[in-house]
């Protein structure tokens, strides 16, 4: 009886064994991307006249194509499917089989970038969904629309971008000081989150969505609450897909640090060096876009960080400068409640000599000239 039972098991497990492995090919046979090929192969056989080379376009080996990036640690494969890409016959066509519009692979080759560097994704997966990192598990979804633009960001600077949003999204970042309560790879303020990697975290809806109402999105915050056009939003959000947490090899971000450095070492006048550095420590974080304030405090008096236009009317330049050093901790309203959040640091150390001088001028220079009592 126990033999007879142990070979029943044996032979069930025999065939489970024998319906996977015959499931295996016939899974593989219906592979989406060798549907691809096969409309591709039979598109270009269709434009030829000759019966042997049709017959040898129409017998071509379907198989998975890829290309190993070592500079940039990844494996693309999006080209199994999108096999036409670098085709130009292909322009009206519907995806996967549509070539890349614009002239844009003529500088970027698909053999040196991939595609996963600029479009994200998982380059190594050959199924749609999972290719499109439409998965729980993956963190870099194919940006949509127009958001790709922001990962050229990585090694562009916004004069080098064809998408006039992403410099937008620049500007505005620095208007509105955002690196003094949020870090860049390190540098930066401590009030907020790192930016590098936000994008990786954070999907292109619920960026838009935290930028209408921070608060909203993470209950808590102390981010402003802007008034945001939809265009400005999607400027910003574009930027946050620039700040990227991969290790970019120098030969690819190179134009982007010379560009940067020429405008660094080009001759400006003392007021526009001193703007720089106060975009550059994202001053307007605090203080309010062009020192206009604006910004609430809790608990600091009247909840708000008060606007600097009129500090010419306060301070003498050694008397800033002293200010500006020392740095300073802000009042409570309220001597029962926790101290502001937001509070003058010292810049000892962080300023050089000259970068001080120019900032003080800078300052001075946002002065209206209106009589107002401090």
């Amino acid at each position: 009886m126990k033999t007879t039972k142990l070979y029943f098991y044996f032979s069930l497990s025999a065939i489970l064994c024998l319906l996977v492995l015959a499931i295996a090919p016939i899974k593989s046979t219906f592979r989406e991307w060798k549907k691809y090929q096969k409309q591709y192969y039979q598109s270009e056989a269709n434009s030829i006249e000759f019966p042997e080379v049709k017959k040898r376009i129409l017998n071509t080996p379907l198989e998975i194509k890829q290309i190993v990036l070592k500079e940039l640690n990844r494996v693309d494969r999006c080209m199994t499917c999108h096999i036409s890409i670098e085709d130009p016959r292909y322009s009206e066509n519907e995806h996967p089989l549509k070539s890349h519009p614009g002239d844009i692979l003529s500088q970027h080759s698909v053999e040196k970038f991939g595609c996963t560097i600029c479009h994200e994704g998982q380059g190594q997966a050959t199924s749609v969904h999972a290719a499109h990192g439409e998965t729980e598990w993956w963190n870099r979804p194919l940006l949509p629309g127009d958001y790709v633009f922001g990962t050229c960001g990585q090694c562009h600077t916004d004069a080098q971008i064809p998408n006039l949003l992403f410099g937008q999204g620049n500007q505005l970042f620095k208007d509105l000081g955002c690196i003094g309560c949020h870090t860049i790879g390190g540098e930066g303020g401590n009030i907020g989150p790192e930016l590098v990697g936000v994008g990786s975290r954070r999907n292109a809806q619920w960026l838009f969505d935290h930028f209408e109402d921070p608060e909203k999105m993470s209950p808590g915050s102390i981010m402003p609450k802007y008034t945001f056009s939809d265009d400005e939003i999607r400027s910003l959000v574009l930027l946050m897909y620039g700040f990227n947490d991969g290790d970019i090899p120098y030969e690819y971000r190179a134009q982007k640090e010379i560009a940067q450095l020429k405008e660094q070492l080009s001759p400006v006048d003392k007021i526009k060096a001193g703007k720089a550095i106060f975009e550059k420590f994202g001053c307007a974080g605090c203080h309010g876009r062009a020192g206009s304030g604006e910004i609430r405090n809790p608990n600091a008096p009247g909840n708000m960080v008060p606007a600097i236009i009129y500090v010419k009317e306060a301070y003498t330049e050694d008397e800033l400068k002293e200010y500006l050093l020392k740095g300073a901790v802000s009042q409570k309203d309220d001597p029962n409640l926790p101290s502001p959040p937001i509070f003058m640091p010292s810049w000892v150390g962080k300023l050089s000599v000259m970068e001080l001088e120019n900032l003080i001028e800078y300052l001075f220079s946002l002065y209206p000239g209106d009589e107002v009592i401090w």
